[in-house]
């Protein structure tokens, strides 16, 4: 038996084990890339009181602050205080102050709050548009110190994009795509094609001496297909 990381599981489900970069934007943010002789990289991945800059938490937290400086006067007035209220079932600020303070709400609950703040961004509040754009942008920041580690700036590579955050499409894709370019012109960025447990089981099979070639991962897609035929295909 071997343990892992799920950065390496997140990498299989994009490259199928081919060099390459992903980056992890969920309740936390990571970067992790492996080159063609095997070399691997990582950024990111500090945990929330220094780190895990563009992740949900991260998105979250300063969707408070601005609330917060809202009310004071001290920043933009913005509507997203009340896709803010909504999410966490209550009336006030003082509420939503109380709840996170007195541990009523986790770390994984403010993550969460990127979810109304994708909302409030679709319904054209600046305020969380520029919240979306700066996350996606130190998302993207995450990718180019993994492609500067490994000088993959001149390979045509595939970068991916997982975890929820980049649930809320070009959002946060279009200016993390810009930034990846701006490092690496030739790379390309893609969201995973098969789910985290299909990955782990493409790395199992590589660490028992199996090939993954074309035929295996045709065959991995077509079962997954018929898996979930009749549901969304973007499950994961």
């Amino acid at each position: 038996m071997e343990l892992g990381h799920d950065s390496l599981i997140a990498l299989y489900s994009v490259t199928f084990g081919k060099p390459g970069v992903v980056v992890i934007g969920g309740t936390g943010s990571v970067g992790f890339g492996r080159d063609a002789r095997g070399r691997t990289a990582r950024t990111g991945g500090w945990e929330y009181t220094f780190g895990d800059e563009g992740s949900g938490y991260w998105i979250g937290v300063r969707a408070l602050s601005a609330c917060a400086r809202a009310g004071d006067g001290t920043g933009p007035k913005t509507s997203l205080l009340a896709y803010i209220l909504r999410a966490l079932r209550v009336s006030t600020f003082t509420d939503v102050h109380r709840f996170v303070y007195s541990g009523a709400i986790s770390r994984p609950d403010i993550a969460a709050l990127a979810t109304g703040v994708h909302e409030a961004a679709v319904a054209r509040n600046r305020v969380a548009q520029t919240i979306l754009r700066q996350a996606s942008e130190e998302l993207g920041q995450l990718a180019a110190g993994v492609i500067r580690a490994l000088k993959l700036q001149e390979d045509r590579l595939t970068v991916g994009m997982a975890g929820g955050v980049f649930k809320a499409g070009a959002w946060v894709a279009d200016p993390f795509k810009r930034v990846v370019l701006e490092e690496a012109p030739y790379a390309r960025a893609n969201r995973p094609e098969i789910p985290p447990a299909a990955a782990a089981a493409l790395l199992a099979l590589e660490h028992i001496g199996g090939v993954v070639d074309e035929p295996i991962i045709d065959n991995l897609k077509a079962t997954l297909s018929a898996a979930i035929l009749g549901r969304h295909s973007n499950i994961w």
